[in-house]
């Protein structure tokens, strides 16, 4: 596995275990709370991230199929590598701009229980399978379609990037909203 890679599971396995420290002995209301009603609670933050995830995957699989070929917009020149960089940088939890996430992308506006924080750690071990499943692959050269649109392209690499990118800003988030909670 390439030392990039590598890196990347680590931090996937970090953020199952922060997330599980610091959300693990919540009560379902506390994981429910919200501080307003146009914000997500913790619960809404761990599920977006299991939905956009598992959005992800299925270009995943796709690549990993022994015919596979990239997409006919990644043979655009520097297409892929725009898109898949500039969603990372966009993504980053240190760039505060706030997204409204595509519809398919949010979060359920049910109620919770506690095993949230649960599915979610188990859903991380399924991110890391992904990825190591990927490690024969040329991360670079291999592109996948976005599951935002068939337009958007970029590298197997850019998608693991952002999906753990991603999840680092939403673990901030939650974390916030357990800070007003507790303030």
């Amino acid at each position: 596995m390439n030392d990039e890679l590598s890196a990347l599971v680590k931090q996937v396995d970090s953020i199952a275990k922060s997330v599980e420290k610091v959300f693990g002995g919540l009560s379902a209301e506390q994981l429910n709370w919200k501080p307003n009603e146009k914000s997500w609670s913790i619960a809404q933050c761990l599920e977006h991230l299991i939905v956009t995830n598992k959005l992800e995957f299925p270009a995943v699989e796709n690549a990993l199929k022994e015919n596979y070929k990239n997409p006919f917009w990644s043979k655009i020149p520097f297409l892929s590598d725009v898109f898949g960089k500039t969603a990372i940088y966009l993504f980053k939890p240190q760039n505060q701009r706030k997204f409204k996430a595509p519809k398919s992308f949010q979060p359920s506006k049910s109620r919770f229980s506690e095993t949230i924080v649960q599915d979610f750690v188990a859903h991380q071990q399924e991110l890391v399978e992904i990825f190591e499943r990927s490690r024969d692959l040329d991360l670079r050269k291999t592109k996948i379609i976005s599951p935002i649109s068939e337009f958007i392209t970029y590298s197997l690499m850019d998608a693991f990037q952002l999906l753990t990118v991603h999840e680092q800003r939403h673990f901030g988030q939650a974390e916030r909203v357990l800070q007003m909670q507790n303030s």
